[in-house]
């Protein structure tokens, strides 16, 4: 019988950690499938199972990571797939439709443009990974052309920047040398905002149409070329030394401006025009409006008593008058006519020249719509009108991540935006827990917010507005919005008597 050789099988090593064969893991919610995938293949060839494949994957997490991982109480019972399912729940958006959020795409975008981009391969880096992002956002329609691009741009500012000028679009010089830009602020075109240090409109105000589509200059051009279009055939701009009303040319120097022993409004001699589509001069009388405008008020002092003759009548009065006891103790003992005697004597800062109007608050215009609402109206048994046991809170509904509705508690009580564990969960979106607070409510019970949820966009139909929302485990609402709300949108309430109320908000963007 021949003999019979016998081979072994060579025994398959898990590789060590940080080595280039080693699964590695970044703590990133998108690496997380492809980080266990990469392990399970190692440990079925070293046929791991049980506790060993546990033990094998928090191996070769960081420290961090690791600390966190080991401490799910799964990964002590051996039972590697419930371990698994346990850890995906501390990743939200690892599975399903929910990978990427239009928060990762902004913080992509801010994160990108706080550092200069030096070369177009830093560029490219920039794009490969935004379009990572912005495809799957795409395909789920949660974004739209303008707001993409926008996005982008914000990040990229920097970069185009450093290849052109953002002013004229020329490419041999930087925004700060550009001799375009200076001739623009000189003609009063446009300025530099003293706060924030970009190019704005006189006003303050931004320049009109989207910064991707053209170079400020251009911009700028088809503002100032859309103003002169809606100026009407009869009017024209006061540009220089004159203005132009109703076909006739009236110079801005006509006014006159009195001296300060005159009160009075020179007359303003007419001015003639000259129509150039007829051969006969007609000739017409203008008054500069401004100069029939009514002088600032004039100033002096004055108190009801005043008299220029009281004093020879005093005197008089002292002569022929007997009393026996001093005014100055009779004013001692009456502090009712101390009071009348000072309110009469006392010098006050009137004005010259003007009527005074005392409008009564008892209108009928009033009183016919306060009557609109006597039906609603709570009274009590002798008729007077008395404020109800309580009133409910008022809300009102926005939009936010993913296009979802959420109902908005008004309370100017409030320190705080606040929004509950659950709607967190369902918007799975990122916590920052180390931003935590410690809330008191009216009868002294106190409760630790869970983290703080950054730049949360909240839209009100006018456009998204950002809040920094901090997260409870329980609460009876979607999201409270407190002082911050108010403070940041300006809010003004009006309320009515029927309960109902009026809020009018103002983007600060």
């Amino acid at each position: 019988n021949a003999p019979t050789a016998t081979t072994m099988a060579a025994v398959f090593r898990m590789p060590i950690r940080r080595t280039e064969s080693a699964p590695k893991f970044n703590g990133r919610t998108e690496s997380l499938n492809e980080f266990l995938d990469q392990y399970e293949d190692l440990a079925d060839q070293a046929a791991l199972n049980g506790q060993d494949r546990i033990k094998g994957l928090i191996r070769y997490l960081s420290a961090n990571n690791k600390e966190l991982w080991a401490g799910v109480p799964q990964a002590q019972q051996g039972d590697f797939d419930a371990f698994i399912t346990a850890v995906k729940v501390m990743y939200p958006g690892c599975e399903g439709d929910r990978c990427f959020t239009l928060m990762d795409l902004h913080t992509l975008s801010r994160n990108q443009s706080t550092g200069a981009m030096r070369s177009q391969i830093e560029l490219g880096d920039y794009f490969c990974e935004y379009i990572r992002v912005l495809q799957y956002l795409m395909a789920k329609s949660r974004i739209g052309e303008i707001e993409r691009n926008h996005i982008f741009l914000e990040g990229a500012q920097n970069s185009t920047s450093n290849l052109c000028c953002l002013f004229c679009g020329a490419f041999e010089h930087f925004l700060s040398c550009c001799r375009e830009k200076n001739t623009y602020i000189n003609a009063g075109k446009c300025m530099v905002h003293p706060h924030m240090q970009k190019i704005v409109l006189p006003d303050g105000n931004w320049i009109p149409g989207r910064p991707g589509d053209s170079t400020m200059k251009e911009r700028l051009d088809r503002h100032y070329a859309k103003q002169m279009k809606e100026v009407q055939p009869n009017q024209s701009i006061n540009v220089g030394k004159s203005a132009r009303f109703d076909g006739m040319d009236i110079p801005s120097g006509t006014r006159t401006h009195p001296g300060p022993a005159s009160k009075q409004s020179k007359e303003v001699p007419p001015v003639a025009s000259t129509s150039s589509s007829s051969s006969s001069s007609n000739t017409a009388n203008i008054t500069n409006p401004l100069s029939t405008m009514p002088s600032s008020n004039q100033y002096r002092y004055s108190y009801p008593l005043e008299d220029k003759n009281a004093d020879k009548h005093i005197l008089e009065h002292i002569l022929d008058m007997t009393i026996s006891i001093p005014i100055r103790e009779i004013l001692a003992i009456s502090p009712d006519v101390h009071k009348v005697f000072c309110d009469q004597t006392t010098t006050k800062h009137i004005t010259v020249g003007t009527v005074s109007v005392n409008e009564l608050l008892s209108q009928p215009e009033l009183e016919e719509w306060m009557r609109g609402y006597d039906e609603v109206r709570l009274r009590s048994n002798d008729g007077k009108v008395i404020a109800d046991h309580y009133m409910p809170l008022r809300c009102v509904h926005m939009t936010t991540f993913g296009g979802r509705v959420l109902t908005c508690m008004l309370d100017q009580g409030a320190e705080v935006v606040v929004m509950p564990e659950v709607v967190w969960k369902m918007l799975s979106v990122g916590m920052c827990s180390d931003y935590c607070l410690n809330m008191e409510s009216v009868n002294m019970s106190k409760d630790a917010t869970l983290g703080v949820i950054e730049n949360v966009p909240l839209d009100f139909g006018g456009g998204p507005m950002y809040f920094q929302v901090q997260v409870m485990k329980h609460t009876n609402f979607d999201i409270l919005l407190g002082r911050p709300f108010f403070k940041l949108t300006s809010c003004h309430t009006s309320d009515l008597p029927d309960g109902e109320q009026d809020i009018f908000l103002t983007d600060p963007n």
